[in-house]
Protein backbone atom coordinates (compact mmCIF):
# COMPACT_ATOMS: atom_id res chain seq x y z
CA UNK A 1 0.00 0.00 0.00
CA UNK A 2 1.44 3.19 -0.79
CA UNK A 3 0.16 7.01 0.54
CA UNK A 4 0.60 10.33 -1.11
CA UNK A 5 0.56 13.18 0.60
CA UNK A 6 0.44 16.76 -1.29
CA UNK A 7 1.17 19.58 1.05
CA UNK A 8 -0.83 23.09 0.19
CA UNK A 9 -3.50 21.54 -1.08
CA UNK A 10 -7.25 21.28 -0.22
CA UNK A 11 -9.06 18.52 -0.16
CA UNK A 12 -10.15 19.31 -3.58
CA UNK A 13 -6.28 18.18 -4.74
CA UNK A 14 -6.37 22.28 -5.24
CA UNK A 15 -3.47 24.90 -4.19
CA UNK A 16 -4.60 25.83 -0.45
CA UNK A 17 -5.43 29.80 -1.05
CA UNK A 18 -5.94 30.67 2.78
CA UNK A 19 -4.41 27.89 4.08
CA UNK A 20 -7.02 27.82 7.33
CA UNK A 21 -10.02 25.73 7.30
CA UNK A 22 -11.99 28.40 8.57
CA UNK A 23 -11.79 30.29 5.30
CA UNK A 24 -12.78 27.00 2.92
CA UNK A 25 -15.31 28.20 1.86
CA UNK A 26 -13.90 31.04 0.47
CA UNK A 27 -11.58 29.02 -1.56
CA UNK A 28 -14.49 27.83 -3.42
CA UNK A 29 -14.74 30.66 -5.18
CA UNK A 30 -11.54 30.88 -6.61
CA UNK A 31 -11.15 29.54 -9.67
CA UNK A 32 -8.35 27.04 -9.85
CA UNK A 33 -7.24 23.52 -11.62
CA UNK A 34 -6.60 19.82 -10.08
CA UNK A 35 -2.70 19.71 -9.33
CA UNK A 36 -1.32 18.05 -12.36
CA UNK A 37 1.19 16.08 -10.41
CA UNK A 38 -2.14 15.12 -8.44
CA UNK A 39 -3.54 13.99 -11.88
CA UNK A 40 -0.51 12.11 -13.27
CA UNK A 41 0.02 10.43 -9.43
CA UNK A 42 -3.91 8.59 -10.62
CA UNK A 43 -3.59 8.28 -13.89
CA UNK A 44 -0.04 6.18 -13.03
CA UNK A 45 -1.98 4.31 -10.48
CA UNK A 46 -5.17 3.85 -12.45
CA UNK A 47 -2.52 2.64 -15.45
CA UNK A 48 -0.65 -0.14 -12.49
CA UNK A 49 -4.08 -2.13 -11.53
Amino acid sequence: MTFKLYPNLNHMFMPSVYGEILKAKKEYKVAQHVEPQVIGDIADWILSV
